[in-house]
């Protein structure tokens, strides 16, 4: 535990499960207090406020035990947990530290990212550009408005946003619609606005080799019609006098689609010449025509054969046009949505929890107020503390990565030590929960160290690979399967 009480220097520390992350950050936070940092100079990230909860709960434990605790036996306790020898000074403030911490202005800030974020822009409201007024949208509300917003697009009263619609919910319950809105709601920054959709789809048009993102798939039917109506005329004729029963209903579907083909009915034609080659499951057929047919008209065969490869090319290309077509209908369903919504919240002043993330991120790198209110955070901040951060989106770490910035450069330069210091297990990672991105993990272990380092200071890597929730022989067992490079090279971001 020395590079974790380490309280001069920032560290990094990847955590498997079972192996005590709480402790880890509780004990940091200990070091920390006991190195003279003021608790209101810390900054302690938990994911949620449970978390939270429980770590100030296992702090003040701590330090309640400590306040009337004998010498001896606190001097032994400090020793085990920091790996420090404390003298008769350290004892002294050891045991002042319950009533310092419950003392602290406002409370520890050990808190969620929203929570902090909340508290900032409630702080700095007109430098955010928000209401100073604005509340919390919690998440029963948001569903509740997500709901109402829903229903108005469904009955929208725009002919094609209800064309659109329709042929959404042909393929989604209303469940499934509620589902949907909810994840574009948050991923909103990933859909592009009503303007853009042209242009998003004709990219993902162009990777599915399709003609462009708006052509009608009756192009693609009339030309498979074109191409094969002359050659079918004598595979219906003899389909239709063979002796076998399933070879005369081969017969009749290729007449039937023949017969809407002809007449221009290119998209009602179709479900009959599928059924030719596929069954009513969608597979494809085990054999088309029956051995003795398939004997006496070879030619024949082989022609339907050929058609049969060409419908499956067809098939798969009306597929990806179709799935083309519903991506822009979930597209249109988005921008309209996203919209809505915002000027839902606008209207009564409400924020949600990702706006709470993203005006933040915007007051911390604007450039009209942001060294201001960057002063004013950075002079009560001295030490930032992340827990499960594994599960740190990016849109997260960019706040985290703002303050901290200030540690390393400029007037934010101090005679102490000011540090970051992170827990999780990329392996434990709810991904894309949040944002969780897989790799984050890593990629803001190497950027904090860079930092670090470039400021003087020290990034200490800590892996703590024991764990007390499994039984050595399954940890064996584990750690013999993933003794293989090439399945340990997918495990974890950096490989190992």
């Amino acid at each position: 535990m020395k590079p974790v009480a380490q309280a001069s220097a920032s560290a990094w520390v990847s955590a498997n499960a079972g192996s005590g992350k709480t402790y880890v950050l509780v004990t940091r936070l200990v070091a920390l207090m006991l190195s003279g940092v003021a608790p209101e100079k810390l900054l302690c990230l938990t994911y949620t406020r449970s978390a939270a909860a429980e770590m100030q709960e296992r702090l003040f434990a701590l330090l309640s035990d400590w306040t009337l605790m004998p010498d001896a036996k606190l001097a032994a306790e400090i020793k085990a947990r920091l790996e420090m020898t404390p003298d008769a000074r350290t004892l002294r403030l050891a045991r002042t530290l319950f009533a310092r911490a419950l003392e602290t202005p406002g409370g520890l800030r050990i808190q969620t990212i929203h929570g902090f974020c909340e508290s900032v822009l409630k702080r700095f409201p007109i430098e955010a550009g928000l209401s100073p007024h604005f509340r919390l949208l919690d998440e029963q509300q948001a569903r509740a408005m997500q709901a109402d917003l829903v229903r108005a697009q469904i009955n929208s009263a725009d002919p094609e946003r209800r064309a659109s619609i329709a042929r959404l919910t042909r393929h989604l319950t209303e469940d499934a619609m509620a589902q949907l809105a909810g994840n574009i709601l948050n991923h909103r920054d990933k859909f592009p606005a009503n303007e853009a959709i042209g242009a998003r789809l004709e990219k993902i048009a162009q990777t599915m080799d399709l003609p462009d993102w708006a052509f009608d798939i009756e192009v693609l039917l009339q030309a498979h019609a074109e191409a094969y109506l002359p050659s079918v005329v004598p595979l219906i004729s003899a389909l239709s006098q063979a002796s076998a029963k399933s070879d005369r209903a081969q017969g009749e579907r290729l007449g039937n689609w023949a017969e809407h083909a002809r007449a221009g009915a290119h998209a009602s034609a179709w479900p009959h010449l599928e059924a030719v080659f596929m069954t009513k499951e969608g597979a494809p057929r085990a054999r088309l025509v029956t051995a003795a047919f398939s004997g006496a008209h070879t030619p024949i065969v082989e022609a339907l054969v050929e058609q049969g490869n060409a419908v499956a090319v067809l098939r798969n290309r009306l597929n990806a046009a179709q799935a083309l077509a519903l991506t822009g209908d979930i597209y249109r369903f988005a921008a309209d949505l996203i919209a809505a919504y915002e000027t839902a919240k606008y209207r009564l002043g409400v924020l949600d929890y990702d706006d709470l993330i993203v005006a933040t991120n915007r007051l911390l790198s604007s450039r009209s107020a942001t060294q201001w209110v960057l002063f004013k955070i950075d002079r009560g901040l001295e030490h930032i503390l992340v827990d499960e951060a594994q599960d740190t989106s990016p849109a997260q770490w960019q706040v985290i990565a703002a303050l901290a910035d200030e540690f390393f450069a400029g007037d934010a330069a101090h005679a102490a030590p000011r540090t970051v210091f992170a827990v999780g297990d990329e392996k434990q990672s709810i991904y894309s929960f949040q944002g969780a991105d897989p790799t984050g993990f890593e990629k803001m272990r190497s950027f904090f160290a860079e930092k670090s380092e470039a400021g003087g200071g020290t990034m200490n890597f800590v892996p703590l690979i024991e764990s007390r929730r499994s039984a050595p022989e399954i940890l064996a067992a584990v750690d013999l399967v993933f003794a293989d490079p090439s399945r340990a090279e997918g495990l974890m971001a950096a490989g190992t």
